[in-house]
């Protein structure tokens, strides 16, 4: 499907984790993997377009074996609030790069989580 993008702004590929009802027993999780286009122009049937609200980001690499870690709760429960930040909107991005993502057992990899903050 990739290549059937006819306005890719980037190469590397998303995985954008959206959080519903977060602090309810009914809470689940929406997965949606991609690439950032230009232009919704000309997109085929099959696909779909999900704009993000502008926001700024707290940007966590994860290194080797960190990736396949806990890394959420650090996230949410240390690494923010010693910063002094806010999670804004419920959801993260993952952000693979073609270059330093290498896989989930390659301990070279390296990963980006993209937090919306406030």
């Amino acid at each position: 499907m990739k290549g059937q993008i006819t306005h890719p702004a980037s190469d590397p590929a998303y995985e954008i984790w959206v959080e519903m009802n977060r602090r309810r027993a009914d809470a689940h999780e929406y997965i949606f993997v991609g690439v950032e286009i230009d232009s919704v122009d000309d997109l085929p049937l099959e696909l779909v377009a999900k704009a993000l609200p502008a926001t700024g980001y707290a940007v966590f690499t994860l290194k080797g074996a960190e990736i396949k870690r806990d890394w959420s709760s650090a996230i949410e429960q240390q690494w923010l609030p010693e910063a002094g930040l806010k999670q804004s909107h419920h959801f993260i991005i993952e952000y693979y790069d073609p270059v330093r993502f290498k896989g989930l057992d390659n301990p070279e990899s390296e990963l980006d989580i993209y937090v919306p903050i406030s």
